[in-house]
């Protein structure tokens, strides 16, 4: 029934061949077929972690809310950090040199 409804992969005498699809040994066929083998599994490996990044990223449905408040909690601690380092560099306590040196080692 299977291979009534779809034909592709059968062989002559009707059975299913699938020794050579997508993982057959090696460059069967043209150059052209080789290289959409690595194609289709770019795009799956995309695909998938694709997924995981919506499933489990930051902001993913699936993710642990608390992980995404402390990223925000340390996100609003630099941005303190990086304002008192503003107002010493008002009020002429640091240098300029020491103020974008210090900004850049918070912001790593």
């Amino acid at each position: 029934m299977f291979e009534m409804l779809f034909g592709f992969g059968c062989r002559a005498g009707g059975g299913m061949d699938w020794s050579h699809w997508p993982f057959g040994p090696g460059m069967t066929g043209s150059w052209l077929m080789g290289l959409s083998k690595f194609v289709f599994l770019g795009l799956i490996l995309a695909l998938i972690l694709g997924l995981l990044r919506y499933f489990f990223g930051p902001g993913g449905m699936m993710r642990d809310k608390e992980m995404d408040r402390e990223a925000e909690e340390e996100r609003r601690e630099i941005r303190r950090a990086v304002n008192l380092l503003r107002e010493r560099l008002a009020r002429g306590e640091i240098a300029e040199e020491e103020f974008e040196r210090k900004k850049r080692m918070l912001e790593r």
